[in-house]
C-alpha cells in the first residue's frame, strides 16, 4: 500500500518527525507535533526493572482508532496482518451493542508469517496467535452474523502444505494496514492492530 500526498502540514510533518526519531527513541528529545501524521512513538527505558519493551509515549493511531470506532454508524474495515489488541477489541465490542446496526468486515491472514512460512512452533508465535484467536471470539460474541473475518488464498488448488495454505489453497499474505469508517475516515499505516505496533 502506498500513498502520494502533496501540499497540506503531512509531509512536512513526516521530515520533523524522522529528523527526530532517532533521539525521540533515545529518549534525549521530545516527540514535535505532527499536525496531519498519526504515529505511535515508544523511549528507551532508561530503568527497566521488570518491565520489557520501551516506554509508549504517543499513541495517536490507537487513540484516532479508539474515536473512529466511536463514531461509525455502518460499516468498520480493517485490514491489517494481526488484529489482536484488546483495548480495541472492546471498543469495536461496546459499538456493536451499542449500535445493533453497525457491521465490521475484518482481513487478516489465516496463520501469521512466522507461522505460516517458518513454521514457528514456540511459545512467542503461540502467545500471538492465542491473542488474536481472544480478540476474534470476543468479535464474534459482540458482532454476531454483523462480521466477517476473511483470509485470503490463491485461486489454485494444491495438496495440503500445512499453515501456508487455506483449505488447499496457499495464503495470500495481508501486509497492508488500512481502516475504513462508514464512507468517512480511512487510516493507511504501517501499523499492525496489536499493542506492540500501536504503542
Amino acid at each position: 500500500m502506498q500513498l502520494r500526498i502533496a501540499g497540506g502540514p503531512a509531509p512536512a510533518a513526516a521530515v520533523r518527525h524522522l529528523a527526530s526519531f532517532r533521539d525521540i527513541v533515545a529518549d534525549s528529545a521530545a516527540a514535535p507535533q505532527t499536525p496531519g501524521l498519526l504515529r505511535p512513538v515508544s523511549r528507551q527505558r532508561t530503568r527497566p526493572l521488570f518491565r520489557f519493551g520501551p516506554r509508549a509515549d504517543v499513541a495517536e493511531l490507537f487513540d484516532a482508532h479508539i474515536t473512529q470506532i466511536g463514531k461509525a454508524r455502518q460499516l468498520i474495515d480493517l485490514e491489517a496482518q494481526y488484529l489482536r489488541d484488546g483495548r480495541l477489541a472492546n471498543a469495536l465490542a461496546d459499538r456493536a451493542r451499542d449500535d445493533p446496526g453497525l457491521i465490521l468486515i475484518a482481513m487478516i491472514p489465516a496463520a501469521p508469517d512466522d507461522v505460516a512460512f517458518k513454521e514457528e512452533t514456540g511459545l512467542e508465535a503461540r502467545f500471538g496467535e492465542f491473542r488474536q484467536v481472544r480478540t476474534v471470539r470476543r468479535l464474534i460474541r459482540a458482532f454476531g452474523p454483523r462480521l466477517l473475518v476473511g483470509s485470503a488464498a490463491q485461486r489454485k488448488r494444491r495438496p495440503g502444505q500445512g499453515r501456508d495454505s487455506l483449505n488447499d489453497a496457499p495464503l495470500i499474505y495481508i501486509h497492508s494496514k488500512v481502516s475504513i469508517f462508514d464512507a468517512q475516515t480511512a487510516i493507511v499505516s504501517s501499523v499492525n492492530l496489536n499493542g506492540r505496533s500501536m504503542r
